[in-house]
């Protein structure tokens, strides 16, 4: 009898530790994920609308800064996509009205922080080529809405 009920308690405590990871790894990929990257967007937006391009770098590497040092990777995601809006509006700038390129905002600067983030999280380099895709992908989707729609 003992050994059924050991049995069983080891079981439940298999089935909440899956449970757990279930609901973690949904909570940073899921709703949450998207909501967390289209918050990065429009925080950016009213960023730039406040101070314009010359105060988003420092805000940038404050954000990476923070996200690192609590190896928040919810937060470096935030940070990340803020930093890929950064660029985003940077680019537009410079295609539209001919302005010359702001300073660490091209493209090489901006992937070189991303990577160097994520190779700080622990991520191997194929875990790091699909997490980039997948920021830029989820970034774009709401630079889109956000940005050339309002």
């Amino acid at each position: 009898m003992a050994g059924k009920h050991r049995l069983l308690r080891t079981l439940l405590l298999i089935f909440s530790v899956i449970v757990c990871i279930t609901i973690n790894v949904t909570d940073c990929h899921g709703d949450n994920y998207d909501q967390n990257i289209k918050k990065a967007v429009q925080d950016c937006r009213r960023s730039y609308n406040a101070t314009g391009m010359s105060l988003m770098r420092g805000r940038v590497d404050k954000c990476y800064q923070n996200a690192l040092r609590r190896h928040d990777r919810k937060k470096f995601d935030y940070c990340a996509a803020f930093d890929l809006s950064a660029y985003f509006v940077d680019d537009m700038m410079v295609r539209q009205i001919h302005c010359p390129p702001f300073e660490g905002f091209d493209s090489a600067s901006v992937s070189k922080r991303i990577e160097g983030g994520l190779t700080a999280l622990g991520y191997d380099k194929d875990r790091r080529k699909t997490e980039v895709k997948r920021l830029a992908d989820t970034t774009v989707k709401w630079f889109k809405e956000i940005f050339e729609t309002e």
